[in-house]
């Protein structure tokens, strides 16, 4: 045995080889500690570098103003930022960060189209919707308990202020419905283990800043939330079905976009109406009950090329201006 290993040959074991395998072996790992050296080193400095990136992405959306598109030239960089915070969150699990429940002001959504508007859906997706309901805020907060609220703000002809409020429980998503999705829907990027689903009630509706009227109106709906990066500033995310990215602020405590933020918690999802908007409307029965003929009317109203019967534009005004008046005088 032991001329055998003198003689670097044994049971087809080469000597030399192996001398030189041990060699080659330590060049790798010598290789591999150096590219893991440089990883590190890259890592750090792209770590380093998210302050400033954040900086300049709140910089582009200082406005804070939650515009439905940004000019081209804007809207690629802000895009070009958010792809390199997705770059420094990659594997990491912001789920498990205990400071991701907090209140969040949208400051930006990518738009690809109406559909795939992640922030006030088709409703803000059309021009006729953005005319009737002009968005002034927007908030995705994340609570404890796994709960989530959306609220919308947005003024109603541009005169009438009013909110939409979502109430949403979530829960993290298995790999394999992780998976599915992305076969489903095909968002041209992998979806992270940071996605969520987010059942949501359907919307509570409020008109006037008296909360004069308040109701439930339109269909349960889920969302699928990708957070792709957090910290002490911003929250970035994207929709896991459509890849749409969207940029949210932490609202600071003392600033006056708390209170809108948190509002969620002085509206009570009871559907009201206020005494005055019956009264109006038995006003307008007794109008009708001295003069009937104000219903009786004859001939046609014209506005531009839309020609109405007069008595229909007379009956609808008795259904909505009495409403209206109600609104429009409310305190603001």
């Amino acid at each position: 045995r032991t001329s055998a290993l003198s003689s670097g040959n044994w049971h087809g074991w080469n000597h030399a080889d192996a001398q030189s395998g041990f060699l080659r072996y330590h060049r790798r790992c010598g290789a591999s500690r150096s590219m893991q050296q440089k990883l590190s080193v890259s890592m750090s400095v792209s770590q380093r570098a998210a302050p400033e990136i954040v900086a300049e992405l709140l910089s582009l959306l200082e406005s804070g103003e939650l515009k439905y598109k940004l000019d081209s030239k804007t809207d690629s960089r802000v895009l070009e930022l958010v792809s390199k915070l997705e770059e420094v969150g990659k594997n990491t699990d912001w789920l498990s960060d205990d400071s991701l429940p907090d209140l969040y002001q949208v400051l930006y959504q990518e738009v690809n189209g109406r559909r795939n508007a992640p922030v006030g859906g088709p409703i803000r997706g059309s021009e006729i919707g953005r005319f009737l309901f002009r968005t002034e805020d927007a908030y995705q907060n994340v609570l404890e308990d796994n709960r989530a609220v959306n609220l919308l703000y947005f003024k109603f002809l541009n005169l009438i202020p009013g909110s939409a409020t979502l109430y949403g429980k979530l829960r993290a998503l298995s790999p394999s419905e992780r998976l599915d999705m992305e076969q489903k829907f095909k968002p041209g990027r992998q979806i992270s283990k940071n996605v969520v689903q987010i059942d949501f009630s359907p919307p509570f509706i409020k008109l006037g800043r008296s909360s004069l009227i308040n109701f439930e109106l339109g269909p349960i709906n889920s969302a699928f939330l990708d957070t792709v990066y957090l910290d002490d500033r911003v929250r970035v995310a994207r929709s896991a079905r459509y890849g749409n990215a969207f940029v949210l602020a932490r609202v600071p405590p003392s600033s006056t976009a708390s209170s809108r933020a948190g509002a969620f918690r002085d509206i009570l999802p009871t559907p009201k109406v206020s005494p005055a908007v019956p009264a109006l409307y038995l006003l307008a029965g007794l109008a009708l009950l001295v003069k009937p003929d104000l219903l009786i009317s004859e001939g046609e109203i014209s506005a531009g090329r839309l020609v109405l019967p007069r008595r229909l534009v007379l009956g609808l005004g008795f259904l909505i201006l009495p409403l209206f008046i109600v609104l429009l005088i409310s305190p603001l």
